[in-house]
């Protein structure tokens, strides 16, 4: 697997800490490069010499089986594809329940690990791992509909290429041009934060992760504009992102994809609305003993020996 630095940008939202006044800080962009999969290991024959015994064979410590929980392809030297298998696109279904069938090659899928990612017209990503199982869409509206299926890491976010992403578009009994986006023309794909509790990273961090389709921001002049709370901000480069100092609690995302001109980028899928909470992180606080008053240990030192 060829190196590959990635641009991540860290915009520091300290007016977005309601308990911190004070100016924001300079936004900062820093380049982390990708954890590459280790080389497999090969053995190499010993000659031996004629008339006597092999070597005994060392013991080989195990390798811990982390496949399905490493966010890696199996082989680094392919990419991850996934494919819609059913529906077909612009394919007619007569009922309102719709079981979509996926494929995923060169990516093994795990619970709670590497998974996928499955988006119904413009709304939240659902994550999904057996597919061996169609996954299930029920009670869908008369009309067109768009599924967007996304390999995504252990930590939600997800795999670049334009193979580990698929589109259909279909319709459920009649067509219309509901939910269809040019499949050759600019729309958005926000995968994460995804709607409902959120963590933060280990570094409290907030991953906004987004796909720009068919859109050269250097070349086409086309914006990324959202408002994260009260806070406003402006990309013209490809994600992920992460946001520093968010604090605990509810929050509102919206993102739209804006032409050269400031205007509206028509599409379905080009303006983004998300709401989410950010978990309160829980610090263990050391035990301290009480002396037989009541007191502390911190005033009978004999206590904390």
């Amino acid at each position: 697997m060829t190196r590959a630095a990635c641009l991540v940008g860290v915009l520091g939202l300290a007016g977005l800490a309601r308990a911190q006044p004070g100016p924001e800080a300079p936004p900062r962009a820093e380049v982390v490069e990708p954890v590459l999969a280790p080389e497999p290991p090969s053995a190499q024959p010993v000659p031996v010499p004629e008339g006597t015994e092999a070597p005994a064979a060392e013991a080989v410590p195990a390798v811990p089986e982390t496949r399905g929980r490493d966010g890696l392809p199996d082989d680094p030297a392919m990419p991850v594809r996934v494919r819609i298998v059913s529906p077909r696109s612009r394919e007619i279904i007569p009922t309102s329940v719709v079981d979509v069938f996926l494929e995923v090659d060169n990516y093994t899928l795990a619970e709670g690990g590497n998974r996928l990612h499955v988006i119904l017209d413009n709304g939240v990503p659902q994550p999904w791992t057996d597919v061996r199982r169609p996954f299930p869409l029920k009670n869908l509206t008369e009309g067109g509909h768009s599924v967007r299926v996304l390999a995504v890491r252990p930590d939600g976010t997800s795999i670049r290429g334009p193979e580990a992403f698929a589109l259909v578009h279909f319709y459920v009994k009649r067509k219309d041009f509901q939910n269809y986006a040019d499949p050759e023309g600019p729309f958005l794909t926000v995968n994460l934060p995804v709607a409902g509790e959120v963590d933060l990273d280990g570094q409290g961090r907030l991953c906004f992760d987004y796909w720009a389709h068919n859109a050269d921001f250097a070349q086409s002049g086309l914006r990324l504009k959202y408002q994260l709370d009260a806070y406003e901000g402006e990309l013209a480069e490809e994600g992920p992102v992460y946001w520093s100092n968010l604090p605990p609690g509810r929050h509102k995302l919206v993102v739209e994809l804006f032409d050269k001109t400031g205007q509206p980028v028509f599409g379905p899928f080009n303006r983004v609305e998300r709401e989410f909470t950010v978990r309160q992180v829980l610090r263990a606080v050391p035990l301290v003993p009480l002396a037989p008053d009541g007191e502390n240990a911190a005033s009978h030192p004999e206590l904390g020996q």
